[in-house]
Formats: structure tokens, sequence, C-alpha cells
């Protein structure tokens, strides 16, 4: 019987807890943790592993930057997961959603170019411990989402048809294993993967109307110049005219 399979990619804010994430998975040490959210490195880290439980993972952490500059190296991660993943998790801290957090969010629709990506995609929340806190032992999810004052959330939440997992990354790995079930049972429920020629078709139009634009552009400020120089030209003709009634 041949093993299951999950292809994974990670999105998230440096500092969210991506590292962390992808090492609960594998079960293992493997993505390198830092404490500080501003030690962003430009490429992706990729780990294949077999889980214990006899699952093949492969998994892409990226390094939580949402730029249109970082398509070459997102490619180089399709090539990895070809001929997509699986799920595309994001990755987010609790009770403290920011500006920035919102803007990194926006960002991420505009790196997809379209929302398609949701219907592969799994929130994962971190540091379950803060939430449980507040919440209960078994939180519950919607409550929890519709509790944060943020649309960002609400849209990925809403998107990804609520597939939403609460992890706790500082645990013993017994428990981080309980964890990381979850949120492959939730992988699980999705049924395709991503397709890099989705998105390269998608990232074509997108430069194909940014070309039209610039064009649109280009021609607007030439008919700008034009209707100047037609005004300044007026202009003189005018006082042209004007000086040669004075004369006579």
């Amino acid at each position: 019987m041949e093993s299951k399979q999950s292809r994974i990619i990670l999105f998230g804010r440096p500092g969210a807890g991506k590292s962390s994430l992808g090492n609960t998975l594998i079960g293992k040490q493997h993505f390198k943790v830092s404490s500080s959210s501003s030690n962003v490195t430009p490429s992706c880290d990729t780990v294949q592993v077999k889980t214990e439980s006899g699952r093949n993972l492969k998994i892409v952490e990226t390094p939580g930057i949402f730029d249109r500059s970082m398509i070459d190296e997102f490619k180089n991660s399709f090539d990895f997961l070809s001929p997509g993943p699986h799920a595309i998790i994001i990755v987010l801290m609790p009770n403290r959603f920011t500006e920035e957090d919102e803007k990194a969010v926006n960002k991420l629709f505009e790196f997809f170019g379209d929302d398609h990506f949701l219907k592969n995609t799994v929130l994962v929340i971190n540091r379950k411990s803060e939430i449980t806190e507040d919440y209960g032992e078994n939180p519950n999810s919607t409550e929890y989402i519709e509790n944060i004052s943020s649309n960002g959330i609400q849209k990925l939440y809403n998107g990804c048809d609520k597939r939403f997992v609460l992890v706790e990354n500082k645990q013993e790995w017994e428990d981080r294993l309980v964890d990381a079930n979850q949120v492959l049972q939730e992988i699980d429920k999705i049924n395709d993967y991503y397709d890099w020629k989705y998105f390269d078709q998608v990232n074509k139009q997108i430069e194909s109307l940014k070309k039209i634009k610039k064009l649109e552009a280009e021609v607007e400020r030439l008919n700008n110049m034009m209707k100047e120089e037609r005004k300044k030209k007026n202009e003189y003709d005018n006082i042209d005219v004007q000086s040669k009634c004075s004369v006579n």
C-alpha cells in the first residue's frame, strides 16, 4: 500500500511560528527557530521526511516576504512540491493581530493574484495556551475568530472553508504530535492541490495588465503634453494677433 503524501507550504509573517510548526509536523528539529521577527532570509527552507505514522511529508517554509520579488523563489518551491502543494498553511499569532498583520494578509492576496489559493488553505494559530486562558481548553474557533476585530482574518477563515487549527509548539514532542495530527486531518479534507500552472497563468495576466496600464499611463502623459503644447501655442497666437492689432 502506497504511503500517504502531504505537500505543504508555510506562510506567515517573520516570528509567527512557521519554523516551530514545521518542526511540530515532522516530529523533530529541522527548521531553524528564531526569536527575532526581524531575522528574515530571502529564501525558502525545505524538508522531506517520512513520519513514524508512515506519511511522506514535503514541507517548504517561506521567509515571510509577500512581494512579487519572491516569484522566482516561490517557483523553486513549487518545483520541490511538484505538481503543487496540497496545503497552503498560513501561520498566525494569537490576540496580536496588528495593522502590519492586516497588511501582510492583503499582500498575500496580491501575491497569489486572486483568492483561489484559499481552496487549499489551512489557518494555524500558534501559542494555543494563550487562547485557552481566555476561551477554555476547547475554544470554539468561530467564536474566537469573530472576536478578533480583523477583516483580514475573517476573510481568510471564511474563504478557506473554516479550516482552522490551534497549536502549541512549546510542549513535549508527544503533545506536539497530537497537534500535528489535527493539522494533517484538516489537510486531508482538501481533495486536490494548488497547481503551479494556475499561479503562473494568473501572474502572466497580472504582468500583462501592468504593461497595459503602463502603456495607458504613457498615452495619457503624451496626450496631456500635446494638450499643453496646443494651449501654449494658442496663447502665443493670441498674443501675436493682439500685438499686430495694436500696431495697426
